[in-house]
């Protein structure tokens, strides 16, 4: 069952310092959006006290939220029915670098590098205007405009268990899984090493989608050996991708490859949302691409040893001969 972040408040049966534990609350046909009708009748017997029996079958929107936490976006505007607005922000954010991308190359190349500098510098004073807004549209606008200014800053998300011990796994492994690229792209060559890795990561992505929530320790190592393999691969791609095109085309084709990224992370925001459709779906969708982009590596050539290619007619050359 997903941790609830967020739940209706029922002020007949709450005090204004209300937590996400409640034991009158029905958990089947009631979520963050919706509450069971409270019966009056059966209130007022009880002299105003709540219990199960308290509330009828019907239920009715929310007005009001109990929330987890009271220092974020979703406390203070309350989006607790609005997990879209809630991926917005993100997606505002990732966009704003997306379009970032496109100009700050083309003034740093027409102004010099230390005026641009400054103005991405200068950019960090929009986050502090954006704390003290009110209003959403004002908001995802400021995110959007300080990441296009500042451009450069990533955000990640977090999969399973406490939120602070995800990042300091997912950090301590990506140091490993890089020197563990090195070791194997360079004694056993880009192509074998690459398909390897992206297709065990997917496997262990499907796996993660279908371990029981009573076997934490086996979501935890599926997490932790996933982001393993993917920090490999992910080092891999780059050295191999550069080895792979010709210096005539390189530098279009190394945009374009970075251009699908931004896009993967514009995207990223919204994948919270596949939870409405099925909590799984995440895990799965990934591991499938993993192992897509595993399979497609098999028509690719090994450039271990092979100097660089300076045409496409040498790209083809080393495909018909891989």
């Amino acid at each position: 069952m997903p941790i609830k972040l967020s739940l209706c408040k029922i002020p007949e049966c709450e005090s204004s310092d209300s937590t996400l534990h409640r034991p009158f609350w029905r958990e089947n046909g009631t979520d963050e959006c919706r509450r069971p009708v409270l019966d009056r009748q059966k209130y007022e017997l009880r002299n105003g006290t709540c219990s199960e029996d308290t509330f009828t079958n019907q239920t009715e929107e929310c007005t009001r939220w109990v929330y987890e936490s009271q220092d974020t976006i979703v406390t203070e505007m309350n989006l607790a029915c609005n997990p879209w607005k809630v991926a917005m922000v993100g997606v505002m954010h990732n966009l704003g670098m997306l379009v970032s991308m496109v100009f700050v190359g083309w003034l740093t190349d027409r102004y010099g590098r230390k005026p641009v500098l400054i103005i991405c510098s200068a950019g960090s004073c929009i986050g502090i205007v954006r704390s003290f807004l009110n209003s959403y549209y004002w908001f995802i606008a400021m995110e959007f405009l300080e990441s296009f200014i500042g451009g450069g800053l990533y955000s990640v998300g977090s999969v399973l268990r406490n939120k602070y011990t995800n990042f300091i796994i997912s950090a301590l492994m990506s140091f490993p899984g890089e020197m563990m690229s090195y070791f194997f792209m360079s004694y056993y060559g880009r192509k074998y090493p690459l398909i390897i890795g992206f297709v065990v990561c997917g496997t262990l992505c499907i796996g993660l989608a279908f371990a029981p929530d009573s076997l934490p320790w086996l979501q935890i190592a599926l997490f932790t050996l996933g982001k393993l393999l993917m920090a490999m691969c992910f080092t891999g791609v780059c050295t191999y991708t550069l080895e792979m095109f010709p210096t005539s085309t390189r530098g279009t084709v190394i945009g374009i490859c970075s251009l699908f990224i931004k896009i993967g992370s514009l995207l990223s925001p919204l994948t919270p949302l596949l939870n409405f459709i099925m909590p799984e779906l995440f895990s799965l969708l990934c591991g499938a691409s993993a192992i897509l982009a595993g399979a497609l590596l098999i028509l690719t050539p090994e450039t271990k040893g092979v100097p660089l290619p300076d045409t496409i007619e040498q790209v083809e050359a080393q495909i018909r001969n891989k």
